[in-house]
Order: structure tokens, then C-alpha cells, then sequence
């Protein structure tokens, strides 16, 4: 491949070469997206337990990877998307 080279054009060489194939999501069936600025908002937090709250605030500060992962798994039984959001971030280091 030559530059500049498009991003289909690598999987193209992929496939070709390494006998890759690829499966494609339907994008027409995709569900909203909503923004992490939408869902990471106060009252998102107070919905929250209490106990829940100061599981989540020991994960992060604690940096306990497993405990983190229960946290946002626990929070997701609640409320997915603050779930996802949260788990995002984390995964982000933000």
C-alpha cells in the first residue's frame, strides 16, 4: 500500500493476505447515543445508594481495578447508562 491509504484499504490487504474476514455491524439497527455529559450529571449521582457512592469513591481511589469493575457492575443493575459512562471514563483515566 502507498500513502495516503484508506482505512478499508488496509482491511482489503488484510483479508487478501492473512485470509481475515471481517464481520460488519448493521449500522442502521444502532441505538442512540447518548452523551456522557447527559448521563454523568448530579442527580444521575444522588439516584445512587449511599453505600453504593462509597464503593464507588473506595474503587477509584483506592485504583482497584476488580473493585471498580463490581462498582460500575452494580451501578449498571441501577442505571445502565450511568454504568457505561462511568465505566468509560474510568477506562480513560478520567
Amino acid at each position: 500500500l502507498r500513502k495516503p491509504f484508506r482505512e478499508d484499504q488496509i482491511f482489503q490487504a488484510m483479508e487478501k493476505h492473512l485470509g481475515v474476514r471481517y464481520i460488519y455491524e448493521d449500522s442502521s439497527q444502532k441505538l442512540p447515543i447518548v452523551s456522557e455529559t447527559e448521563v454523568l450529571n448530579e442527580e444521575s449521582f444522588r439516584a445512587l445508594s449511599p453505600e453504593l457512592l462509597v464503593q464507588l469513591r473506595r474503587a477509584i481511589v483506592s485504583a482497584n481495578k476488580k473493585e471498580m469493575a463490581a462498582a460500575v457492575e452494580t451501578i449498571g443493575l441501577e442505571n445502565t447508562a450511568l454504568a457505561e459512562a462511568i465505566a468509560h471514563c474510568l477506562h480513560n483515566f478520567e
